[in-house]
């Protein structure tokens, strides 16, 4: 009869497990990307902000399963990573925050900036947008992060 009803209970658990979503941070101010971003991860629970002051708030109070970080933000591009509003100054507090294992995705155009990014956090992997619209995001990410 107990090992039953464990049975039972492990069948619930296992079924349900397949119902957790993944957190996701996406740090983007471009409206097409956001877009793009959106439709791409229908099924996933996903956070968008186009601030750096946002995402830093963000990786502090929350901790996710997977980050997406652009470098230029407010409407800017090739701006460097030492201005107030960029994916290099939330790199920064995700360095010292609950997030700071969390894999990141940099998905700038900025190369210096990407670069930047990359050397405060090392589980980064480098992928600009025109890459990721190719590829798609949702079955990559499945197969990536939710098969460990």
């Amino acid at each position: 009869m107990i090992v039953k009803i464990l049975n039972i209970v492990v069948d619930v658990v296992v079924r349900n497990l397949g119902n957790i979503k993944m957190k996701i941070l996406i740090v983007e101010d471009d409206k097409t990307r956001i877009k793009w971003f959106k439709e791409e991860l229908i099924g996933f629970k996903v956070d968008i902000v186009e601030t750096a002051k946002l995402g830093i708030a963000l990786c502090k109070s929350r901790k996710y399963d997977l980050i997406f970080l652009d470098h230029d933000l407010g409407g800017e591009i090739y701006v460097p990573s030492e201005n107030e509003n960029t994916g290099y100054q939330v790199a920064k507090e995700i360095a010292k925050s609950i997030n700071e294992e969390t894999p990141i995705v940099v998905h700038s155009h900025n190369p210096a900036g990407a670069k930047n990014i990359h050397g405060v956090l090392n589980q980064t992997q480098l992928i600009p947008y025109s890459t990721l619209v190719t590829i798609g995001l949702s079955d990559k990410i499945k197969e990536t992060f939710c098969s460990k």
